[in-house]
């Protein structure tokens, strides 16, 4: 009886392995930008544009007067 080489099972697992780590992130939105990087992951903005640099995507920031307070006065501003 001959033992099993396990140097080929080896090579499988770190072959599954490498295919899984490598499988396409996220994208909740569709527009093309991986959920890790997506400064807005509800709706497609695939330009991520951010006309106040505050992290979050125009297509989400309901923020329009940057006080980190979405609220009233905001559709003030809007």
């Amino acid at each position: 009886m001959t033992k099993p080489d396990f140097s080929i099972a080896l090579i499988f697992s770190l072959l599954a392995a490498f295919a899984f780590s490598t499988a396409h992130a996220a994208d909740t939105d569709a527009d093309g930008v991986d959920d890790s990087v997506d400064n807005c992951t509800a709706v497609a903005n695939p330009g991520q544009e951010d006309a106040d640099s505050d992290g979050h995507g125009n297509m989400c920031d309901g923020d329009f007067d940057n006080n980190c307070v979405t609220n009233g006065i905001d559709l003030g501003v809007f």
